[in-house]
């Protein structure tokens, strides 16, 4: 019918989500695994159609199930996307991976590795549970599910200081998406040294790139000499630092964007610590990265792209399949697996659900 527009396409997997941008807005998608099948030769088929909560799974022979998460509709314009529905969470370790435990079952909230989430306190029967100040409120990246627990952050971005608290009752949230411009300011959990070249950490993917500027805020808490280096004033000429490499993630990060990136200030041996639970209860800020503009004539050396400072409207329509080893449960597959999709928005669309 006219009006209704199709595309189709395919992506060989590589064993994290997939997102397929789609202007015109996705009413529905059709998804072939054509690696995966359930031992009579069929491949697996995803279809999911708006108005369902879950999207459906079908085998090869016609069994279907309804696993949560499959699919997420992202829509720059709905701001429902920037978070989505908050769980139950029972305690959160005090290490510099913290550990959160789910009070809701792993396949119920649709978290996985490398996804964005963020941590806040929660009230239970009026009593607000023990807060882990300067985490919660901190959107963190996932780097291991198991059971109900999810650990945030990676080797490559830990916190350098552990928060000194345990808490208890709080509430996890998924943040699908971290910004909807481009550079963003980051908090960073870690900076460390080798041989006087620094390297920055950031809590979620940083998106940085050679060449650009940025600025640093860096409280006393985490170490009077880190913080006089990187964002002592002088006559209101803050310091800025040039980024000089980004750095690959290792682990279970390593398909994910980096988290660490290097830059031309020289260390000599300023020690970083992350603010303490205590310390920002006291009223301490969080380390912070504020990205701010270009070094052409560096960018222009290194051959790097001179306009990667530009502020950019990240904002998108369309649908993101969610990866995973269990491929009856995930339209991206795994890794190596051929994915064949068909996306499309329809004309007229009668729901009454």
């Amino acid at each position: 019918m006219d009006g209704t527009i199709i595309v189709r396409g395919n992506f060989t997997s590589t064993g994290v989500n997939k997102t397929i941008v789609f202007r015109p807005g996705v009413n529905w998608i059709t998804v072939y695994n054509m690696i995966a099948n359930d031992g009579v030769g069929a491949p697996l088929q995803f279809y999911f159609q708006t108005g369902m909560t879950n999207g459906i799974a079908i085998d090869g022979v016609g069994a279907t199930t309804a696993p949560a998460g499959m699919f997420t509709v992202i829509d720059y314009s709905n701001p429902a996307n920037f978070a989505s529905i908050k769980y139950s969470t029972t305690a959160q370790t005090s290490v510099v991976q913290p550990v959160v435990t789910s009070a809701v079952a792993v396949a119920a909230t649709a978290v996985a590795v490398g996804n964005i989430v963020r941590i806040t306190g929660r009230n239970t029967a009026g009593v607000l549970g023990v807060p882990v100040f300067g985490n919660y409120g901190v959107d963190m990246i996932v780097s291991v599910v198991a059971g109900n627990d999810y650990t945030l952050l990676g080797a490559n971005n830990a916190l350098a200081t552990a928060s000194g608290v345990a808490g208890t009752d709080g509430a996890l949230q998924r943040i699908d998406i971290s910004s909807v411009f481009y550079p963003a300011n980051r908090i960073v959990t870690n900076i460390s040294q080798a041989a006087g070249v620094i390297t920055v950490a950031t809590s979620v993917p940083h998106g940085m790139t050679v060449g650009q500027e940025v600025r640093f805020k860096i409280p006393a808490d985490c170490g009077a000499t880190i913080s006089a280096l990187l964002s002592a004033s002088s006559a209101n000429n803050y310091v800025s630092a040039i980024v000089t490499s980004v750095v690959a993630n290792t682990g279970p990060l390593a398909g994910f964007g980096s988290v660490r990136f290097t830059i031309d200030i020289v260390g000599s041996g300023e020690v970083f610590t992350y603010p303490t639970s205590a310390q920002v209860g006291a009223g301490s800020q969080l380390p912070e990265m504020i990205p701010f503009g270009q070094d052409t004539a560096y960018s222009v050396s290194q051959n790097a792209n001179i306009l990667a400072d530009a502020t950019v409207n990240q904002g998108f329509v369309g649908i993101t399949l969610r990866a995973g080893a269990a491929r009856a449960n995930n339209p991206a597959g795994q890794t190596g697996d051929v994915i064949f999709w068909k996306v499309g928005a329809c004309f007229n669309s009668q729901e009454y659900a």
